[in-house]
């Protein structure tokens, strides 16, 4: 109940030391930047009064909304950090998707600098399996798309910016998604020879 612990007759060796507990982050002796310190046991060798420290997990909430200051609903949320392994490069922390007013919490967040993105579909766009019949036919004003968004407000995934994350805070990030014109591709299938049934094109 007090954090102490005790491991007896340990055999002369190297060991790795974790602790972990539920809302807390876990963490191994001496951990810095993705590395950790070893616990060397043998003859001559203090291995007494070893201390860890469990920081608690933090979280992150907010709304995602369009310009218009209408809520996004079911807007995807996809947070970053960087890759201690690779120098510039990002790695998946969580994601998360908000609910019918764009409201969303990513919780159980280590401490550390993360990045938040977010990707949504206008509510209001025209179902987009309706086939265009001409190429001169008239748009509607709603047929839009978002573009995603990065913290603070903008579309180039590498102008986002660092949002530091403390040990056990709950920190508000809000985001704005902006319409644009959409973009529609009519693709032609070919007709199938004799005998042959439709191939349909596989699209990535």
């Amino acid at each position: 109940a007090e954090g102490r612990f005790d491991f007896t007759d340990l055999p002369d060796g190297r060991f790795q030391l974790i602790a972990s507990r539920r809302g807390y982050a876990s963490s191994s002796y001496d951990e810095h930047g993705g590395v950790n310190t070893a616990i060397v046991t043998g003859e001559n060798l203090d291995t007494n009064g070893i201390v860890l420290t469990l920081a608690p997990l933090a979280s992150m909430f907010g709304t995602v909304t369009e310009d218009s200051g209408d809520p996004v609903p079911r807007a995807q949320l996809h947070l970053f950090r960087d890759d201690p392994m690779r120098h510039g490069s990002k790695q998946r922390a969580n994601s998360a998707s908000a609910d019918e007013m764009g409201n969303f919490e990513i919780s159980q967040l280590k401490p550390g600098t993360y990045y938040l993105c977010t990707t949504g579909v206008p509510w209001y766009r025209p179902n987009g399996r309706n086939p265009v019949t001409t190429a001169d036919q008239a748009r509607s004003p709603l047929d839009v798309a978002y573009p995603p968004s990065c913290f603070p407000d903008t579309d180039d995934p590498a102008g986002a910016e660092a949002i530091a994350v403390n040990a056990g805070a709950r920190l508000e990030v809000n985001l704005i998604l902006h319409a644009v014109p959409a973009i529609r591709i009519s693709i032609q299938v070919p007709k199938p020879g004799p005998n042959q049934g439709i191939q349909m094109p596989q699209l990535s």
